[in-house]
C-alpha cells in the first residue's frame, strides 16, 4: 500500500525521513473548532486489492503516546469533500 499524491495534497508528511515512507496529505483546520482534518489516499498493490476482495478487510493501526487521547478516524473507498 503506497500513498499517493492527488490534486488538494499539500503536504508531504516524513517527506525527509528515510526510516518513513512519505505521507501525501490535505491537512484542513477549523479555526472555530480548533480541530485538523487530515485526508490521506493510498493505493493498493494487487496482492494487496486481492487480499481485500476475498477477505473483505480493512485493517487500521494508529501510534499515539498516553498523554493524548485516541483521534476519531475514518476509512472510506470515496473521496471525501476537501
Amino acid at each position: 500500500m503506497q500513498s499517493i499524491k492527488f490534486p488538494e495534497a499539500h503536504h508531504a508528511i516524513a517527506e525527509d525521513q528515510p526510516e518513513y515512507e512519505t505521507l501525501y496529505a490535505n491537512l484542513k483546520h477549523n479555526d472555530t473548532t480548533e480541530v485538523t482534518t487530515i485526508t490521506a489516499c493510498f493505493e493498493l498493490t494487487p496482492e494487496e486489492l486481492a487480499e481485500v476482495v476475498k477477505t473483505k478487510r480493512i485493517w487500521y493501526q494508529q501510534i499515539k503516546n498516553r498523554q493524548s487521547p485516541m483521534q476519531p478516524m475514518n476509512l472510506s473507498v470515496i473521496k471525501p469533500g476537501l
